[in-house]
């Protein structure tokens, strides 16, 4: 008797996806690393305390709503809606541009505290984690945009959107622009935690 494999699984087992899914394997271990040389820190001298930047809690709900609408940007695909599919799209991509504004506030918030990126090694590596962080939340807005362009190009005409809501490849590359997404979402919460352990 065959058995059916989800579209999780068929997803994962695809050469393009398993290949994705190692490059996030590979940031989440980066940022892990950094995360431990950075706790593992606190006790070094010169280790000096200071608060968040009130931005960064921003950031944290910037994270979890681009999450959210490219959740529902997966429903809008599997429901043919050409129209929903864009919105959320050019939602997402907003509500990163302001999480990159947000970054970038908090990063000036610092400076107009003294603190800088080479001030003190607890500085150092807030500056370095974040940075590092939001140039991957740039590579996500590359994607998003292509990702619009690519939709809004198939979704205008009724018979290229026929072809596109039943092509699996870009089904698949819409998932995998999602997980990457959520990876990326995920990991600056565990970042933001981290840091308010610290700065709370």
């Amino acid at each position: 008797m065959p058995t059916t494999t989800s579209p999780e699984k068929r997803l994962l087992q695809h050469p393009v996806a398993l290949f994705v899914h190692l490059v996030l394997l590979g940031i989440v271990l980066l940022f892990g690393g950094l995360v431990v040389a950075y706790l593992s820190g606190m006790q070094t001298p010169g280790w000096e305390d200071f608060r968040l930047p009130r931005s960064f809690w921003l950031s944290s709900l910037m994270v979890v709503i681009i999450s959210w609408y490219l959740r529902k940007t997966i429903a809008a695909f599997e429901m043919e809606s050409g129209k929903l599919l864009v919105q959320r799209l050019l939602a997402a991509s907003f509500f990163s541009l302001v999480f990159i504004i947000s970054q970038w506030t908090g990063w000036k918030d610092l400076q107009a505290q003294g603190i800088t990126l080479a001030d003190t090694p607890a500085a150092g590596y807030v500056y370095v984690i974040s940075g590092l962080h939001a140039l991957h939340v740039g590579v996500g807005i590359v994607l998003l945009v292509v990702a619009i362009r690519r939709a809004w190009k198939y979704v205008a005409d009724p018979a290229t959107a026929l072809f596109f809501f039943t092509d699996n490849n870009r089904k698949m590359r819409l998932r995998l622009l999602a997980h990457y997404w959520h990876t990326i979402d995920y990991l600056w919460l565990f970042l933001f935690l981290a840091f308010l352990y610290r700065h709370a």
